[in-house]
């Protein structure tokens, strides 16, 4: 970004086009992100395309904040790199399954869950447990959440499990991020 910059303020021809609104999450984490991340950068804000009264105002277990850490602590033991380079943490995998499930049994029939992670390993490591608690199964094509917790009349997609990659695009009205590195 700055080497473009750089060759634009010479040469005057624009090469970055940079996001200015999010339609996404919570305006109070779009404030802080753009603050901590864009504009401490010397980047423009980014604006929240939503407003507060467009998420729910509580959430079961969670209450009324917008982010809420879950922490796992450190000697419940540490993140693992597998041969292939991917990475998982058993500890925290199962931990997420678990507020998953008891997340699963709180919320409204019509709001959804989405659970992202960087990394394939963590992702199907999170699967596992989840097939444990009776909510996902393992098919010839691979993980899949079991139909009962998929989808039903008022949700499309209740729940999703998958690497970054796999929710360019989706909402989720609660979401967690399974970080999967721990300090040591």
């Amino acid at each position: 970004w700055r080497q473009f910059k750089a060759r634009e303020a010479l040469d005057g021809v624009p090469r970055v086009v940079m996001l200015d609104m999010q339609f996404r999450m919570h305006p109070t984490l779009g404030d802080f992100i753009s603050k901590h991340f864009y504009e401490a950068a010397g980047l423009d804000k980014v604006y929240s395309g939503k407003t507060e009264a467009d998420f729910p105002e509580t959430v079961p277990l969670y209450g009324r904040v917008v982010c809420q850490w879950v922490d796992v602590p450190a000697q419940a033991g540490s993140d693992v790199r597998l041969a292939s380079g991917s990475r998982l943490r058993s500890a925290e995998a199962i931990r997420t399954a678990h507020e998953v499930k008891r997340l699963l049994e709180q919320l409204a029939p019509s709001q959804s869950i989405g659970v992202i992670t960087f990394y394939a390993a963590q992702r199907d490591r999170i699967f596992q447990e989840l097939a444990k608690l009776g909510i996902a199964e393992r098919g010839q094509e691979g993980w899949r959440i079991k139909e009962e917790h998929a989808s039903n009349s008022e949700c499309p997609e209740r729940l999703r499990v998958g690497t970054v990659d796999a929710f360019q695009g989706k909402e989720f009205d609660v979401t967690f991020l399974s970080l999967v590195r721990s300090a040591r």
